[in-house]
């Protein structure tokens, strides 16, 4: 059941192998146990699990990011920063519909933080 949304990656480290489980294992059981106490968030939305999956995400980031607000970085990567920040600030996809972006294809956030890494150390 876990397999659909899962964080495993190849790897030669049965530790992490297991720690990986335990992540999907523990994002699952958080999943049921919200929907469960919550029958109404979502009502006729397709994967609710992978809205889930997100929005925890950005729970478990926030706090983090809001500790890390102050440091001293980069244009780029402060750019960035502020840009998740703003998307981690809107309400939740719990009442938005989906629509259509466009063709507008916005830089993937690993790659602003690797082109931040790079430009760094030039």
């Amino acid at each position: 059941m876990t397999s659909t949304y899962s964080c495993q990656r190849m790897t030669t480290r049965w530790p992490l192998v297991i720690f990986y489980n335990i992540i999907d294992v523990s994002a699952y059981n958080a999943y049921v146990l919200w929907t469960e106490k919550h029958p109404a968030w979502n009502v006729g939305r397709l994967h609710k699990r992978r809205l889930f999956l997100e929005e925890l995400g950005k729970a478990l980031v926030q706090p983090e990011m809001m500790r890390r607000k102050t440091l001293p970085r980069t244009a780029a990567a402060k750019s960035a920063v502020e840009r998740l920040r703003k998307d981690a600030e809107q309400p939740s996809t719990s009442g938005i519909t989906d629509t259509d972006t466009g063709d507008k294809k916005e830089p993937d956030v690993n790659s602003v933080l690797q082109v931040t890494t790079r430009q760094a150390y030039v």
